[in-house]
């Protein structure tokens, strides 16, 4: 019941004072201190996953993510959901230690800036990250005022920590409890999949929701809290709605959308000139005039009397390694819409211009199709 990959919560907010870190204290406080548990980013990695190891199934609380760039949320993202330390060597052998470090939880982190926004501009295509972050952005609430925020938690909470969790776990380990806790994990999941239509790669998504509501459930049960579950259900729905869109189109499943992202990154390596050779030449190389010349590398040629667009296939397949993108799946995705006219078609990219360069292989695709399709390639918009 516990989580299959283990998933990170953010709550994020540009502003100071929305209550984040207030939040995670709360959190903190079911299991033990509400400041003792919590770290930060300036904390090492191996101190973090070493933490998540000793912690195991207890939630990590992860405070300031703010300067985590897109590189290192990435591989932090996918390190956590291991549900594992590194594998390492032993000094001086050829032979790997006992890793020890292993845990199923989640962490509860805390931002300024958008953790979704930071890997969407690390790269192209982060869908595996963002299915393994759940962000919450927070507004301002007023319903308690200062004075009685700060009795509640900076005294009471200080002075009254560690307790529910006992309550809780006393209560679950139970032979006939816990049964009856897998029994409602599984009717739990069954009624999230139909109110929220979990795709299978949500399962990070549906395990938190489902695991989330089974302890609010056992926990109201308990006494520890008259929380309104269902309310918090009901909006738990809206918030996946929002999450799932955006993970959607963050994800690398658009062809379309791919192949104008690449267009776009690469607009001054575009040649455009007409295919057609001009009528009369005297001499085969003559320069046709080019409509717009390319500045620096040359990675596509348009030609805007054949409808035809020319895209440097070793270019367009580094980019997809860098993006993570599958240029297989892409290409096909293209093909099956009727865009491509040939996936591996040899072409001079600088053919009727004075540069001198050799044939590659080249995407060549139809760009009346792509024009349908909403990429639009006149000679107006590529100048």
């Amino acid at each position: 019941m516990l989580f299959r990959s283990s998933p990170l919560i953010n709550l994020t907010n540009t502003a100071s004072g929305v209550g984040k870190t207030t939040i995670q204290r709360v959190v903190a406080s079911i299991w033990g201190s509400p400041k003792g548990t919590m770290l930060n980013t300036e904390d090492t990695k191996n101190a973090l996953f070493q933490r998540f190891g000793v912690l195991q199934h207890l939630p990590l609380i992860l405070d300031e993510m703010t300067n985590m760039d897109g590189e290192d949320l990435s591989k932090f993202s996918f390190q956590l959901s291991q549900n594992r330390a590194k594998n390492r060597l032993q000094a001086h052998t050829n032979a790997e230690r006992q890793n020890d470090s292993t845990w199923s939880t989640l962490c509860f982190g805390s931002s300024n800036s958008s953790t979704h926004q930071n890997l969407k501009s690390f790269r192209t295509s982060v869908d595996g990250e963002l299915r393994r972050i759940l962000e919450i952005k927070l507004e301002q609430d007023h319903t308690l005022g200062v004075v009685e925020g700060a009795r509640l938690f900076n005294t009471v909470l200080e002075n009254n920590y560690g307790w529910a969790g006992d309550v809780l776990m006393r209560h679950v380990i139970l032979p006939e409890n816990y049964q009856k806790a897998k029994l409602r994990f599984l009717a739990l999941e069954e009624e999230l999949q139909n109110l929220i239509g979990f795709a299978y790669n949500d399962r990070m998504y549906k395990n938190l929701c489902v695991v989330a509501f089974l302890g609010a459930e056992i926990g109201q049960q308990l006494g520890l809290h008259n929380i309104d579950i269902q309310r918090i259900k009901d909006w738990v729905v809206k918030l996946m709605g929002v999450v799932q869109v955006e993970v959607k189109e963050a994800s690398s499943e658009n062809s379309v959308e791919l192949l104008g992202r690449f267009i776009n990154l690469h607009s001054r390596e575009i040649l455009v000139i007409n295919g057609k050779p001009i009528e009369n030449a005297a001499v085969d190389n003559l320069r046709q005039g080019s409509i717009k010349d390319n500045m620096g590398a040359l990675s596509i040629r348009y030609e805007p009397d054949n409808g035809s667009l020319f895209i440097d296939k070793g270019r367009l397949e580094r980019w997809c390694a860098d993006e993570r993108i599958n240029q297989t799946s892409m290409t096909e995705g293209l093909y099956s819409l009727g865009a491509v006219r040939s996936r591996s078609f040899v072409k001079n990219l600088a053919q009727g211009t004075m540069s001198v360069s050799a044939p590659v292989r080249t995407l060549w695709l139809d760009t009346k199709i792509m024009d349908s399709l909403g990429i639009s390639l006149t000679p107006e918009d590529s100048i």
